[in-house]
């Protein structure tokens, strides 16, 4: 008898993420030194991992709001509203600009040698 390969259940249902993309972005130097870029690596990892547990949350406060009994099965099936998704939008890129904002400013006028305090040298 031949096996039939069929796609868990799971996995048929509607998403919204982007496919999984293969890199070797983790062995690249983005930076000057490769020490820095391992430490920008991590941070964007811790980031990426606190936003998803945020959502995940939002998720269970969502369905506790709506009375819906919370299970894993239930918060992976969850769906979020239109408006839901433009608030998690918005508040996500306000969590991009708090953490990672000071990344865009400009520190060419000022080098890392430079005393900071006048009255010491």
């Amino acid at each position: 008898m031949e096996h039939k390969k069929e796609t868990p259940a799971i996995f048929a249902r509607p998403g919204y993420a982007a496919d999984y993309i293969k890199t070797d972005a983790r062995n690249a130097t983005y930076l000057s030194d490769p020490h820095i870029s391992n430490l920008k690596n991590i941070a964007y990892a811790l980031a990426t991992e606190l936003w998803a547990e945020r959502e995940r949350v939002r998720v269970i406060e969502s369905l506790m709001s709506k009375g819906v009994q919370v299970t894993p099965e239930a918060i992976e099936k969850y769906m979020p509203s239109d408006e839901e998704t433009a608030q998690w939008r918005e508040d996500r890129e306000a969590m991009i600009e708090r953490v990672f904002g000071v990344l865009a400013k400009n520190t060419y006028d000022r080098p890392f040698s430079e005393p900071r305090f006048k009255d010491r040298s």
